[in-house]
């Protein structure tokens, strides 16, 4: 494999090209995950920290573009490579990489140790900074590069962001899930979600994260008969035990899950338990609408709407005045699928 020539913007599909494998068999790679042979593996990372590298030539990366035009995309290291979320960060980055260049910026893609990176951007001072999401320790760097009037940009749904928030409304997307089921008839409604090692949450405000908070909220708004400690379970990190245990009790008629991931982990547990979907439980789900081949049927889903996620960075990020703090919360879109039958009364 001969490496390409380091490229300023890299993607996940320039990765996959340059090494002759599918986008799957990189994520697989960078992630850690099974599936790809050693020799491969250590390939696509070699070819990754390669044009991925930037701490020792990042002055002169930025040095050489017009400061006043340039977007920082900042990630951590590998990050924008991930897939299986609920929705695709590496599409997302493609996507406003696409419309920065459209409307005229430098842009660059920085993954790696972010502190170093914030360090190198308070010096040299680009236009904006856009992160797919932030972390406690990261928030004094984030108030100096705000002080320092560089924009900064965070796709996160946290309490108190630093910076610009845009995030999609979590708790529409509850309430429009469990609304389809109730107007289905169902009443004996369950919800599967990341919870990691808890079975169950004993409240919304129990969830590990303010994403699935806000979506149980939205929950318990539609459907008033929900109770989180008698309705709720963990996917216990893909450990199907404690979902088989609640499909085998047949206490529910339909289930939520929180997101593709958990939607795959509930399909399979149904097929060991010769389920049916929709004839003996609906199904609905936070995941975007495609690609749909991950579902073995067509699943009613809300999911985020990228288009308007990226409206939404533009728009701020042409504006005259830029407003730290600010919060921008965008609408959702709503697939109904065939995995909805109405229910008789319970």
């Amino acid at each position: 494999m001969e490496f390409m020539q380091r490229k300023e913007n890299i993607t996940i599909k320039d990765i996959a090209a340059a090494c002759a494998v599918g986008i799957g068999t990189v994520s697989r790679a960078i992630n850690g995950k099974p599936g790809v042979k050693d020799e491969l593996r250590r390939k696509i990372l070699a070819y990754v920290n390669e044009v991925g590298f930037q701490s020792s030539n990042l002055a002169g990366r930025l040095n050489s573009l017009r400061k006043g035009e340039v977007v920082v995309f900042a990630a951590s290291q590998f990050s924008i490579f991930q897939e299986g979320s609920e929705y695709t960060e590496s599409d997302m980055f493609d996507r406003l990489l696409d419309r920065c260049r459209l409307a005229g910026y430098e842009t660059l893609i920085l993954s790696g140790n972010r502190t170093e990176t914030f360090e190198q951007c308070l010096k040299l001072r680009p236009y904006a900074v856009i992160q797919l999401s932030s972390i406690e320790r990261l928030q004094e760097m984030e108030r100096k590069l705000c002080g320092a009037g560089i924009r900064l940009f965070t796709m996160t749904y946290q309490v108190k962001p630093t910076g610009a928030a845009l995030h999609p409304d979590f708790s529409e997307i509850g309430v429009r899930l469990a609304r389809v089921l109730r107007r289905a008839g169902h009443r004996k409604i369950g919800f599967l979600g990341g919870f990691g090692s808890r079975e169950f949450l004993d409240s919304p405000a129990d969830a590990p994260t303010n994403r699935l908070r806000m979506i149980l909220e939205g929950v318990c708004k539609a459907h008033p008969q929900f109770d989180c400690a008698r309705d709720t379970v963990s996917d216990n990190y893909d450990n199907p035990a404690w979902l088989g245990g609640r499909l085998a009790g047949r206490r529910h008629t339909a289930w939520i899950c929180d997101s593709r991931r958990s939607c795959a982990l509930f399909l399979a547990c149904c097929y060991e338990q010769r389920l049916r979907v929709p004839d003996d439980l609906s199904l609905a789900a936070f995941a975007p609408i495609s690609p749909d081949y991950l579902f073995p049927l067509d699943v009613t889903r809300s999911y985020v709407d990228t288009e308007a996620h990226a409206d939404a960075v533009m728009n701020l990020l042409d504006e005259t005045e830029f407003r730290p703090e600010s919060r921008l919360i965008y609408p959702n879109l709503f697939h109904r699928g065939a995995s909805v039958l109405p229910v008789a009364g319970e």
